[in-house]
C-alpha cells in the first residue's frame, strides 16, 4: 500500500486546446490536497475548461470526488467546466453510483472529451495573436460603427462652480456606456452635493459620491421599465455593438491598460474607440474627486482646483496601487492620436493621455474570459458582485489577465454635446 502511495502522480499537459491534469495512482484524502492546489493554480491562472486525464488511477474515494466538485462549482459559475478522459470502468461506476456521470463530461479519450466544447457558442473564429508581449484572443463581430456623445463641459470643474443648469438629465434607456461626473436624484436640492465618479455600463449606473466617508451608490436598469433620469455634469457617452471581443493574457508579466489601449489599436484600424473591460486587478492607479464642484457648496471662488496649491484638498491621488486581485469592470474611449483627434473629443481626455477611462472596482472572484460570453458576463459581474470603488483609471493600473470589448466610433460618428446651457 505504501508503495502505490508512492506512486501517486499529479502533471500538467496540454492537448486539443485544454490543460490537463494527467493523474496516476490513487485519488483519495491523501492526495485529494494536492489536486486540489494544482486545480485552484489553472483557476487562478484563467483556465475555465480543465481536463482530468484518470487513465492511471485505479481507486476513487468520496474524498477524492470532492475536490473535482468543489473547482466544479467554482468554474460553472464561471461557464466553465471540468471534463474527464480514459475513466477506467471501476472509477465510472462509483461516479454513477453518486450521480457524478451527469455532472462532468466524460469521455473515452481527451480528444473526443475537448471537441463537443471546441464547437460551443463559437459562431465566428476566433484570431490569436501576440502584440507588444500581451497575448490576445479575439472574435470579430458584426455590426454598424458606434457613436459617441460629449456631455456637459469641464470649464466650471476648475472652478468648482456648477451650479443647477448644468446638471444634463440622460434617459437610463438612451445611456449604454459612460463616464463622468454623475449622480441620481429627482431634486437639485436632494442631490447637488452628491456627485461624483460615475460609470455607466448596460445602461447601469454607478457613481462614488465626493463627500466625506463615502460609498459607491448605483442604480440597475432593466428593459421594459420606465427610464431612470440619470444627471451629469459632464462626461460622455457611447453606443453600438462590439466590432472585436478579445480576451488578453500577459503571460509572464501584467498589462498596463496605457499598453493594452494601444494594443487595441493594433487590432482596430479606427481612430476612436470604445472600450469595456473586465479584468482581474494586479494594482489599480486611481483617483477620485474629494469635494463635489458645485457652486456655494464650499467657500469661493476657485482659481484653479486642480493648481499645484489646490489639488490635494480636492482630489484624492494614489501613491501606491491599490485593489489587487480585484474584479474590474471599465468603460471609456480611446483614440488612436491625440494630436488628430476632434477638438471637442480632446477636450474630454484628461492632459496628455489618448483615452479617458473610469472603473469600477468590485469584490474578488472568478470571471470567465471567454470572448463569447463578455457581455452576459460583465452583466453578471455588475449585478452580482459588490462594487467598493468608482474610479478615474490611470494607464499605469496592471492586470493579469480579462476581456475587452471594443466599439469602432468612426469619422462623423460623435454625435455633438448634450449641454443646457447655451
Amino acid at each position: 500500500m505504501e508503495k502505490e502511495r508512492d506512486m501517486f502522480e499529479c502533471s500538467e499537459t496540454e492537448a486539443f486546446g485544454l490543460r490537463w491534469l494527467v493523474l496516476i495512482g490513487r485519488i483519495d484524502a491523501m492526495s485529494a490536497g494536492e489536486i486540489g492546489r494544482k486545480l485552484a493554480a489553472l483557476l487562478t491562472a484563467g483556465e475555465r475548461i480543465i481536463g482530468a486525464d484518470l487513465d492511471g488511477v485505479n481507486y476513487i474515494s468520496s474524498a477524492g470526488i470532492r475536490v473535482f466538485l468543489s473547482a466544479q462549482k467554482k468554474l460553472m459559475r464561471v461557464n466553465g467546466q471540468i471534463v474527464l478522459a480514459h475513466v477506467r470502468p471501476d472509477v465510472l461506476d462509483v461516479l454513477k453510483m453518486g450521480g457524478l456521470d451527469t455532472v462532468f463530461r466524460i469521455a473515452a479519450t481527451r480528444e473526443d472529451a475537448a471537441r463537443p466544447l471546441q464547437g460551443e457558442a463559437k459562431d465566428l473564429e476566433p484570431v490569436s495573436k501576440v502584440i507588444n508581449g500581451i497575448r490576445f484572443t479575439w472574435l470579430k463581430k458584426e455590426g454598424r460603427p458606434g457613436f459617441l456623445t460629449l456631455i456637459g463641459g469641464q470649464k466650471r470643474l476648475i472652478h468648482a462652480a456648477y451650479e443647477a443648469e448644468d446638471v444634463v438629465t440622460i434617459p437610463s434607456s438612451d445611456m449604454k456606456f459612460g463616464l463622468g461626473l454623475g449622480s441620481l436624484g429627482q431634486e437639485w436640492d436632494h442631490f447637488k452635493g452628491l456627485f461624483g465618479e460615475a460609470m455607466v455600463v448596460d445602461h447601469h449606473l454607478f457613481f462614488y459620491p465626493a463627500v466625506k466617508n463615502p460609498a459607491v451608490d448605483f442604480m440597475l436598469w432593466s428593459r421594459g421599465n420606465p427610464p431612470l433620469p440619470y444627471r451629469f455634469l459632464n462626461g460622455l457617452s457611447f453606443g453600438g455593438a462590439y466590432q472585436y471581443v478579445a480576451s488578453f493574457d500577459g503571460e509572464d508579466r501584467s498589462v498596463s491598460l496605457d499598453s493594452l489601449i494601444k494594443a487595441l489599436f493594433q487590432i482596430s484600424d479606427a481612430p476612436l474607440l470604445g472600450i469595456v473591460l473586465l479584468g482581474e486587478s494586479r494594482g489599480t492607479w486611481g483617483m477620485h474627486l474629494k469635494r463635489v464642484p458645485v457652486k456655494g457648496l464650499w467657500p469661493g471662488p476657485e482659481p484653479d482646483i486642480f493648481s499645484p496649491a489646490r489639488i490635494h484638498d480636492w482630489v484624492d491621488l494614489p501613491v501606491e496601487p491599490g485593489f489587487a486581485y480585484h474584479t474590474v469592470v471599465a468603460a471609456g474611449i480611446g483614440v488612436r492620436e491625440r494630436a488628430l483627434a476632434p477638438l471637442s473629443v480632446k477636450t474630454s481626455l484628461p492632459e496628455g493621455q489618448d483615452f479617458h477611462v473610469h472603473a469600477g472596482i468590485f469584490g474578488k472572484g472568478l470571471f470567465s474570459t471567454d470572448p463569447a460570453g463578455f457581455e452576459e458576463e460583465v452583466k453578471r459581474i455588475v449585478s452580482e458582485f459588490e462594487v467598493l470603488r468608482i474610479q478615474h483609471l490611470m494607464g499605469r493600473s496592471l492586470f493579469r489577465s480579462g476581456v475587452v470589448g471594443v466599439v469602432e466610433i468612426r469619422e462623423g460618428e460623435t454625435r455633438g454635446t448634450l449641454d443646457r446651457r447655451p
